[in-house]
């Protein structure tokens, strides 16, 4: 296992990030999120919404990976809202 390492950082522009596969990424255009909860599955789970905790702006994006067969992988993948 590795410690945690900046890959990068995401722009947030309406409050908002939605966690989605790019295969199914059609599900969840045009949706409107409740903006009273912090978090919100979309269409049986294709998507999730997530509220940031401060709204529009640049959050860090962080990964640790991990050794599997011979090769690092990701692990876990966090975003820093707060």
């Amino acid at each position: 296992m590795t410690q945690w390492q900046r890959i990068g950082e995401i722009p947030v522009d309406s409050g908002q990030l939605v966690l989605v596969d790019p295969q199914n990424s059609g599900r969840v255009h045009g949706y409107e999120m409740d903006t009273s909860l912090s978090y919100e599955l979309v269409e049986n789970g294709f998507a999730l919404v997530l509220s940031t905790g401060l709204g529009d702006g640049i959050y860090p994006v962080e990964a640790r990976l991990q050794e599997v067969a011979g090769a690092l992988r990701i692990a876990e993948v966090r975003i820093r809202f707060l």
